[in-house]
């Protein structure tokens, strides 16, 4: 990652964090045993990507970044309840290289844990907002909030109802990521873009801009765990595979390879439970039909989409920095 960018991105996680521990005591006073398991979703290896985003798009617009802070933390909770929720229906037990809520405490309590975090998100995105006489077109912030969050539950939900068919189209896979991954880190940098006096032509580019951003982003994604280590990544090798996921290597694959290799994938991915050997000879095939190369290319390509609706825009320093953040994503270098 360029210096610059990850020293920002770093300082913006450095200051969120103490405001979302605040945000769980003042929320859920005389509640350790539910602190404790707040706290272990909290406690997130990586970097806050989506509250950095909330400051970028905010400070296009001249705002101050200290002012958006808080907004970032609420868009982090929220963030953190879809990964707990993602982990119970995809039956996860990791998430960043530790056992997740739902591996941990089960499904009932990891349900509550997640719709906790969804609620905390969204009290406290009201409250800040309504305090804060700087913040501008606050009801729209608030339904791009929540509109998001609906999308991602679709997402999700079309992401289940995939699994079951044998093949999906690219488009039905690039719907689904658009309602996911990419709905709500649009709604990141247009949420802060909304609450300062950045106009609706700059929104719009904005918009654009984190769409594309989250496509690209999950499509790296889904490659990075099928090429990438189980240390590095911190999610089981091939998990999307095991899970008989319908990722675009995987669609690409299933609509351009031989009928004698489709056969062959399609006998694997109806099995119940994939092992180690079916893994392999998929992810062999994957290289070899080049889907591999095609989905790299794909995300390197929508990432100068994205690039595209910002040539020009605003602030030169935030710009370079989110030239360099599809930068990151257009990087398959592990």
């Amino acid at each position: 990652m360029k210096p610059t960018l990850l020293r920002e991105i770093q300082d913006t996680t450095t200051l969120i964090n103490p405001i979302l521990s605040r945000l769980i005591v003042n929320a859920l006073p005389c509640q350790s045993n539910l602190h404790a398991k707040i706290r272990y979703a909290l406690t997130e290896k990586g970097l806050r990507v989506r509250p950095f985003l909330v400051r970028m798009g905010y400070e296009m617009g001249g705002g101050h970044y200290r002012d958006i802070l808080p907004i970032g933390a609420a868009l982090e909770l929220m963030q953190i309840a879809t990964l707990v929720i993602d982990d119970i229906l995809d039956e996860s037990y990791l998430r960043n290289g530790r056992e997740s809520i739902f591996a941990k405490w089960g499904i009932k309590k990891g349900i509550l844990v997640g719709e906790l975090l969804k609620t905390l998100s969204t009290v406290s995105l009201i409250h800040y907002i309504n305090i804060n006489k700087k913040f501008r077109r606050k009801n729209n912030a608030l339904m791009i909030f929540e509109n998001a969050y609906k999308d991602i539950c679709v997402g999700q939900y079309l992401d289940l109802l995939y699994e079951e068919k044998n093949i999906i189209t690219e488009e039905d896979y690039l719907s689904m990521i658009e309602k996911t991954t990419a709905s709500f880190i649009r709604a990141s940098i247009v949420i802060g873009a909304t609450l300062s006096c950045t106009s609706k032509n700059t929104i719009k580019s904005l918009s654009n801009y984190g769409l594309h951003l989250g496509i690209a982003y999950q499509i790296r994604d889904d490659i990075i765990d099928i090429i990438g280590e189980s240390a590095c990544t911190g999610k089981p090798f091939a998990g999307d595979i095991r899970r008989r996921k319908k990722r675009l290597p995987i669609i690409h694959a299933f609509n351009t390879s031989t009928p004698s290799i489709k056969r062959k994938l399609l006998s694997i991915y109806k099995k119940e439970e994939l092992d180690d050997k079916d893994v392999n000879d998929i992810i062999t095939i994957l290289h070899e039909n080049g889907s591999i190369a095609y989905s790299i290319e794909k995300a390197k390509k929508i990432c100068k989409d994205a690039d595209s609706n910002i040539i020009g825009l605003g602030d030169e320093k935030i710009r370079k920095m989110l030239f360099e953040l599809t930068g990151l994503v257009s990087t398959f270098d592990l």
